[in-house]
């Protein structure tokens, strides 16, 4: 790999990991945030707390977004790095980014929603509510894993990774599809 080529793979491993990184940061923050408000705006007991339980599994994805962030959302390559020095950093981003797509992802993000889902379920009663945490949580967890960058895997193993990220659109009958891939 060219000295040229390595700086290109950082810079589209940092700028798609603060992308994705952010997008996932908004999109729990705003989902938790919409049902704190419709929970304490509700006056039935019952349904506010089956929003209360329905925002955990959200909360846990947004706490563990900010906690965990992939390397390069908040540092740069240094010009002073050597080859040596940014070629290693090439493969923590790319070993971080592995790591995302784990299969330890996929049983905490599926069990955290089964833990909501049950306790829906057994607790409160409420076979619906508990079957849409489940399969909607699930598969937002699902997307969280499957939309995770890959440009610095990309770039070890040879693949030529996009500068940029691509999205689509598309309007059907009772439906808006919007795509974004890292």
């Amino acid at each position: 790999m060219s000295d040229q080529s390595l700086n290109a793979a950082l810079h589209d491993a940092e700028d798609t990991a603060r992308l994705w990184h952010w997008s996932w940061v908004g999109i729990f923050g705003t989902t938790v945030g919409v049902r704190a408000g419709l929970a304490l705006g509700l006056d039935d007991p019952q349904q506010r707390d089956l929003q209360w339980i329905s925002a955990l599994p959200t909360a846990a994805g947004l706490i563990s977004q900010l906690l965990q962030p992939l390397p390069g959302v908040f540092g740069g390559v240094s010009p002073a790095e050597s080859y040596r020095e940014r070629y290693h950093r090439l493969e923590r981003y790319a070993h971080a980014e592995q790591a995302r797509r784990s299969w330890l992802q996929h049983v905490l993000g599926i069990g955290v929603n089964a833990a909501a889902a049950s306790y829906l379920l057994f607790v409160e009663d409420e076979p619906v509510a508990a079957a849409l945490q489940l399969g909607i949580g699930a598969a937002i967890s699902e997307m969280r894993i499957l939309s995770s960058p890959r440009a610095a895997s990309d770039a070890l193993r040879g693949r030529h990774a996009s500068a940029s990220p691509t999205w689509g659109a598309a309007v059907g009958p009772r439906q808006v599809v919007v795509t974004l891939r890292f």
